[in-house]
């Protein structure tokens, strides 16, 4: 079976300008439909681009947090004659508090972590398992060679694994790209400018253009009923805590955003560790990366532990913030009548 890179990707995108083009229509004849779509799409984008946690917040706070709130203020609201402020602060407060940090202390961790730990620690295990199994297999040429060259030899080796020597890729005749031109392109973008830090938007643009890479790679030389998605990348790794190959997969965003965190963080520390070695040889390196990432998957272990210790012990202390005072809020409004009632 043979795919062509250009009509796959081209039709790809005609279908979708067809769908956005008939949604667009659809709201003509109608100021306020019009409107409304208009809004209701930017909103959409808008979500989209703040990702998971901007999503979780906004249906959180739609979802749960503003009915709670009004629920709270107007709770026994005819027996207090008023608004129940007390009620309403207080569910305001724990529910301000709890969705955000449900996503802030983890995100907290993680960041602390790859300060302390390396970089490296922030990768899931199966992925820097595989990308430990892949820089070892590099042991006999890079011995002497120097960082820039390691992080290419890496890169070079990752993309065999994951497209090179793929057991599901198609024999194309004739492709618009060679895979040996994917594989330059592959690692040029995977090994510039490492260790910088992009703004927001030039980082979009350089994860976005990943995609378009992996989309095209994809596109041209493997089956997408066999793939998840149009970004998806299959692997097989074997886990230290099992002897048997397992399959996994990543995304694009996910593969350029570790892989760079890897050759950022460990492949230095190898090139440091090479450096003071009396004797130089390829069991001496596959050593030296096997102890840095059993460090980093430690280091990881130790981020999961402390990561959901201290969002556990900061979930126990929260009504100790929200509480206004020590008596129920829900009962305003309700012990008054109690007590007329046993006068009575």
């Amino acid at each position: 079976m043979q795919v062509n890179q250009l009509s796959v990707t081209n039709n790809y995108r005609v279908t979708n300008n067809k769908n956005i083009n008939n949604r667009q229509q659809s709201f003509k004849g109608g100021g306020f439909l019009s409107c409304l779509g208009n809004a209701n799409k930017g909103l959409m984008h808008f979500v989209e681009r703040g990702g998971f946690f901007a999503e979780f917040c906004i249906m959180d706070m739609l979802g749960l947090v503003l009915p709670r709130v009004w629920q709270g203020f107007h709770r026994n609201k005819e027996e207090l004659g008023h608004l129940n402020y007390q009620a309403g602060m207080e569910e305001l407060l724990r529910e301000s508090i709890t969705g955000p940090s449900m996503f802030l202390i983890p995100i907290g961790a993680v960041i602390l972590a790859g300060r302390m730990l390396g970089k490296a620690t922030q990768i899931p295990t199966h992925i820097l398992t595989k990308f430990s199994e892949t820089f070892k297999s590099t042991a006999p040429t890079i011995v002497n060679q120097e960082s820039k060259d390691m992080q290419k030899t890496f890169a070079g080796k990752l993309f065999d694994d994951l497209f090179t020597n793929a057991k599901d890729k198609l024999d194309v005749k004739n492709p618009a790209k060679t895979m040996a031109e994917y594989k330059q392109e592959f690692v040029s973008q995977l090994t510039d400018s490492i260790g910088t830090k992009f703004k927001w938007k030039e980082g979009r643009i350089r994860i976005d253009k990943f995609n378009d890479l992996i989309a095209n790679i994809n596109a041209t030389f493997f089956d997408h009923a066999k793939r998840e998605n149009t970004f998806a990348i299959p692997f097989s790794v074997r886990v230290r805590t099992s002897k048997d190959v397992k399959e996994y997969g990543t995304v694009a965003r996910d593969l350029y955003e570790f892989a760079r965190k890897y050759m950022e963080d460990v492949i230095p520390s190898t090139k440091l560790s090479i450096e003071k070695l009396t004797t130089k040889n390829a069991s001496a390196v596959e050593n030296i990366i096997r102890k840095l990432t059993e460090i980093r998957l430690n280091g990881r272990e130790l981020l999961c532990i402390g990561g959901t210790a201290a969002l556990a012990a900061f979930l126990s202390i929260i009504p100790r913030i929200y509480q206004l005072s020590k008596k129920n809020p829900a009962l305003n409004g309700l012990e008054e009548n109690k007590q007329e009632v046993s006068k009575c």
